[in-house]
């Protein structure tokens, strides 16, 4: 199940900002003001903290593009 997650309570993995297709980003932020819609990221909640599992392009994106929520699915729940 998806639900809308506000941007700010994502917390990212060790993926390198230097490690992202900038040019992907890009044409995503182009998309989403032309109105696209995107795939839900996926995220895993540990202990109450959610983390992106994938999806980072779609994440720095909404990110870029101010957007205060993003759709996610949460994939794995540790409690």
């Amino acid at each position: 199940m998806s639900e809308r997650i506000h941007i700010d309570r994502l917390h990212l993995r060790r993926m390198r900002f230097k490690d992202l297709d900038h040019a992907v980003v890009k044409a995503y932020q182009q998309a989403l003001r032309g109105g696209a819609k995107f795939p839900p990221i996926e995220i895993v909640n540990i202990r109450g903290k959610l983390w992106i599992h994938e999806g980072y392009h779609r994440y720095y994106a909404h990110k870029r593009e101010g957007r205060k929520t993003i759709l996610a699915r949460n994939i794995i729940v540790y409690e």
